[in-house]
């Protein structure tokens, strides 16, 4: 299940809905936000950082483990 997040329109979709072995969230906000903001890009290491620590980061470090909240 793939959740798309569309800032700009303000819109949340979802792809693959009956795919229920994965779950991922896609946003295309992330590159317009850290876009040339040092802090940002700093505090976003960070917490990669932190979660490397914890054993929430892949191996290559190319996902992170997150939780869902349901409201």
């Amino acid at each position: 299940m793939i959740v798309e997040v569309h800032v700009e329109t303000g819109t949340v979709g979802m792809r693959e809905p009956g795919v229920f072995t994965s779950f991922q969230v896609e946003s295309d906000a992330a590159a317009d936000i850290a876009d040339g903001d040092e802090s940002w890009e700093s505090a976003f290491a960070g917490m990669l950082t932190y979660a490397a620590t914890k054993g929430w980061l892949s191996a290559d470090s190319q996902e992170i483990l997150a939780h869902v909240e349901r409201r």
